[in-house]
C-alpha cells in the first residue's frame, strides 16, 4: 500500500467521503433487520443509551453517514431527527435509511467544526466513527457540546483504525482507503 505524501496537496475531505459512500449508494439497500454484526452493534449502542434516551425533543447524529444509529433512535423514541454530514452522498444514504425505517430525518450538510445550530438545540447528540478522523477533535467536541441542551444526552464512539472483529465488514475499504492510513486525519483547510 502506498503511503500518503504529507507534502502533497490535500484533497477536500468532502470529495473523498463522497467517493467513499458512493459504493453504498450503488449497492442494494442493507438489511437492517437480519442477524448481522452491524445490526448487533447498533443494538448494543441503543442498549448503552438505554434509559437515558430522551422521551421527546430533538436528536442529531454528527457525521451521520448512513444514519443507521439515528434511525434506530427514532424508532425507539418519538424524537425529531437531524442527520449532519459533510458528504452529500452520506446524506443521500441517510435519506434512504429514513425511507426504509419510515421516519423523517432532516439532513443538513456542513462543517462539524462550525455547526449551524443554536446552542442547546438538541436533547440527544450522537456521533459514531467521526472523532478519530481529527488530529485534534476538541473543536468538534466543543461544537457538539454547545448544541446539546443542559442535561441532554451525549453519545460518541470512536472506531479503531486497525482491523478488528468490529471492523471486519470494512476490511477491504480500510485496506484501499487513503483516509484510513496511519497518520491520516482531517486537517483545517
Amino acid at each position: 500500500m502506498s503511503r500518503v505524501d504529507p507534502s502533497a496537496p490535500k484533497e477536500p475531505p468532502t470529495n473523498a467521503w463522497d467517493r467513499t459512500w458512493q459504493p453504498q449508494l450503488d449497492a442494494p439497500p442493507p438489511d437492517f433487520e437480519s442477524r448481522s454484526l452491524g445490526n448487533h452493534i447498533d443494538a448494543l449502542k441503543l442498549e448503552f443509551i438505554g434509559s437515558d434516551m430522551p422521551k421527546s425533543g430533538r436528536a442529531i447524529e454528527i457525521g451521520c453517514g448512513s444514519a443507521r444509529l439515528l434511525a434506530r433512535v427514532g424508532r425507539a423514541a418519538p424524537l425529531q431527527l437531524v442527520g449532519f454530514d459533510a458528504s452529500m452522498n452520506a446524506l443521500r444514504l441517510a435519506a434512504a435509511t429514513a425511507s426504509h425505517f419510515q421516519l423523517a430525518i432532516r439532513t443538513v450538510r456542513g462543517d462539524v467544526r462550525a455547526l449551524p445550530f443554536e446552542s442547546g438545540a438538541f436533547d440527544l447528540v450522537l456521533s459514531g466513527g467521526l472523532l478519530e478522523h481529527f488530529e485534534d477533535p476538541s473543536p468538534v467536541l466543543s461544537e457538539m457540546v454547545r448544541i446539546l441542551r443542559p442535561g441532554g444526552v451525549f453519545y460518541a464512539d470512536v472506531v479503531p483504525r486497525k482491523l478488528s472483529l468490529y471492523r471486519i465488514g470494512a476490511a477491504l475499504r480500510m485496506l484501499r482507503s487513503p483516509w484510513m492510513e496511519e497518520g491520516v486525519v482531517a486537517r483545517k483547510a
